[in-house]
């Protein structure tokens, strides 16, 4: 009788530790999967409704200004900051080194593609990238670029 009662108090403390960590698991996905979303948010807006839609993907032009407006005045590529908010909760997420790994690596990749762009395409790309360049950080928002957003942001 006494390693009966032994027995169930050790498959109970058992269950509790596993449903323990099973609503540690859920939280975790719930709150990485929101932010996950959030960025993917921003992103898909970053790229497609903060542009002016006409003028930067059905116009023909020769003579292209660089947008800076909106999240365009927060930094030249916000882009990437939701690409790595997004990647870095879906690693959040999921867990694992292998899936770190590939999450990082595809931030990396980015980064140097955006590297390229800021030295070279963009400045091919829009008559006024180099005045760009001068007045908005390259990724990291400051004050000034932030209070640039949001004063056009309002505006519109």
């Amino acid at each position: 009788l006494h390693s009966t009662s032994r027995w169930q108090r050790q498959m109970c403390i058992r269950d509790r530790l596993s449903w323990g960590q099973c609503q540690h698991r859920i939280g975790r996905i719930i709150g990485f999967g929101t932010g996950a979303l959030c960025f993917l948010a921003l992103l898909i807006y970053t790229l497609f409704f903060a542009l002016p839609f006409e003028e930067t993907y059905c116009e023909e032009n020769k003579l292209r200004a660089a947008y800076t407006e909106g999240v365009y005045g927060l930094c030249r590529h916000p882009g990437v900051l939701w690409f790595a908010g997004a990647y870095l909760c879906m690693w959040g997420m999921f867990g694992g080194w292998r899936q770190g790994i590939y999450f990082l690596l595809m931030i990396f990749w980015n980064y140097l593609y955006i590297i390229f762009q800021d030295l070279w395409t963009f400045p091919q790309t829009f008559f006024n990238y180099r005045e760009y360049q001068k007045t908005t950080p390259f990724l990291m928002p400051n004050r000034d670029s932030i209070k640039k957003c949001l004063y056009s942001i309002r505006k519109q």
